[in-house]
């Protein structure tokens, strides 16, 4: 787990003497504990966070600033950080207009890519899930609240958010063939599999570009959800990947998880109570629900594909395993998404003609 850089550390400590006043003279600096916060990641940049205990308050600290050997997948280019923070602050403005369960900033440096923040301190959905708590408890409201801030209509300026593009999309799949595939499982495609693959990239852009596109969180996922004592609606972190994108993006981040595994009967009830609430409030969804599901599927599959190569790409940078070690789950994701649709068994011929096994997934019983 990697420890506050030294420019992060002297920018917290240029700022003790105002935080007293701003949690309510409540903070002492002579107390002041800083932990790096274990979490997975993934979006780029990368997103370190780190909490802060003292004098009985603990407060947030996020590292949108990346480090020179940091890059996006398929790409030479560094990535902007104070881009990064700029999504960031601007995806949390609106969760916090919208009414959505947020943090609070306390101070900023979109230039470095620091922010700090009032501490939500709740369970993890994640966690919460993983110990038995009943997941339609958890995910109907999570469902709710997603709707909400999909039909926000945001009062910051529009362009603080991108739009998912082609060449978004595209990049975010390369880094499948970059990472996972070259450099962490060490495979070189021929050219006919190079051109194979490009093909059903090209194939799964189209598709979901073809989507209706509305506010997405970018990162709806079971660890940046938060169990709330107060409220059944759960508390949300920001995420880098804030954006205008097609509208299952999100929806198909909270069931199709990447670390924990919906068996398909509640995946589809889930999704299909989702999907109910959306069209009552005139989201953009298909009236057809097997249309809406479609969506839902290929947006899956972009996503973990994306993931192979984020995770491969990280292992990379700094040897940590706890994340490409779920490279099965992802591959079973997209094996089963690709045995329903013949557009996509090209993709399938080419994992097994790399003998790319899914190997076992581990699953997670839930209840609806």
């Amino acid at each position: 787990m990697q420890a506050i850089s030294k420019k992060l550390e002297h920018w917290l400590k240029q700022r003790w003497p105002a935080l007293d006043h701003a949690v309510n003279n409540t903070f002492d600096s002579n107390q002041a504990q800083i932990e790096p916060l274990a979490m997975r990641r993934h979006v780029l940049p990368i997103t370190r966070y780190f909490r802060i205990t003292a004098g009985g308050v603990t407060l947030l600290v996020v590292d949108l600033s990346s480090g020179p050997e940091e890059t996006a997948p398929g790409s030479t280019a560094p990535v902007l950080h104070h881009d990064a923070a700029n999504c960031f602050v601007a995806a949390l403005k609106m969760q916090v207009e919208a009414g959505l369960n947020s943090p609070q900033i306390i101070a900023q440096d979109a230039e470095q890519g620091f922010l700090l923040l009032s501490d939500l301190n709740g369970e993890t959905y994640l966690q919460a899930l993983v110990k038995g708590v009943d997941a339609r408890s958890l995910l109907d409201p999570a469902g709710a609240a997603l709707i909400r801030w999909q039909q926000w209509r945001p009062n910051v300026a529009t362009n603080a958010l991108p739009t998912i593009d082609a060449a978004r999309l595209t990049q975010e799949l390369h880094g499948f063939a970059d990472f996972y595939l070259a450099k962490h499982l060490g495979l070189a495609l021929n050219e006919v599999q190079q051109k194979i693959l490009a093909q059903i990239f090209s194939t799964i852009t189209r598709v979901n570009l073809g989507q209706q596109q509305t506010l997405v969180h970018g990162d709806f996922v079971l660890e940046n959800l938060l169990v709330c004592q107060s409220a059944p609606a759960p508390a949300l972190r920001p995420s880098t990947g804030a954006a205008f994108g097609p509208i299952s993006l999100d929806i198909a981040s909270l069931y199709k998880d990447a670390f924990l595994s919906f068996e398909e009967e509640p995946l589809l009830d889930g999704t299909i109570r989702f999907w109910e609430k959306a069209k009552k409030t005139g989201l953009p969804v298909p009236a057809d629900f097997g249309d809406f599901y479609r969506d839902v599927e290929w947006m899956g599959l972009q996503r973990h594909i994306y993931l192979l190569g984020a995770f491969a790409r990280q292992h990379q940078l700094d040897g940590d395993t706890r994340y490409i070690n779920d490279a099965h789950r992802f591959l079973r994701y997209i094996r089963r998404t690709g045995e329903r649709y013949a557009a996509l068994f090209p993709l399938l011929r080419l994992l097994d003609a790399l003998k790319i096994d899914d190997g076992l997934m581990r699953k997670v019983g839930v209840s609806f």
